[in-house]
């Protein structure tokens, strides 16, 4: 758990200044026209995969998903599309310190319908 806090809280300062970076590129009109978060690992959280997605989604009250509605607001919506996927590249478990968190992705046939999601996320994002 404790592991867990730590990263997400890097993880979320990280993309604080990922967020600031698009909002000067977008000031000075070089900006992305989408952002695409792609919440990696999938398989260690797919029975919970939900309440990943309220973590990450734009429309969510999380502290990353205020800080990519902020972004988005100084922005503009239709400047820059967001949308946060789920993915699992490799399925694996998680081996730290003694402790193991396993895959729970139950197979191939999950990890190709995440995989198929991501790119028709990334296909809608585009063809705006």
């Amino acid at each position: 758990a404790d592991i867990r806090k730590f990263n997400l809280e890097q993880e979320l300062e990280d993309f604080k200044l990922i967020c600031h970076r698009i909002r000067e590129a977008h000031s000075n009109n070089k900006g992305p026209k989408w952002l695409l978060v792609a919440v990696n690992k999938a398989d260690l959280f797919f029975n919970s995969i939900n309440d990943a997605q309220k973590y990450y989604h734009p429309d969510m009250d999380s502290p990353f998903s205020l800080v990519l509605k902020d972004t988005v607001s100084v922005i503009g919506k239709n400047r820059l599309g967001c949308v946060s996927v789920p993915v699992c590249s490799w399925e694996t478990d998680f081996r730290w310190n003694n402790n193991i968190i396993e895959s729970s992705i139950s197979g191939t046939e999950n990890q190709r319908a995440l995989f198929i999601y991501l790119i028709k996320q990334i296909s809608n994002l585009s063809s705006k």
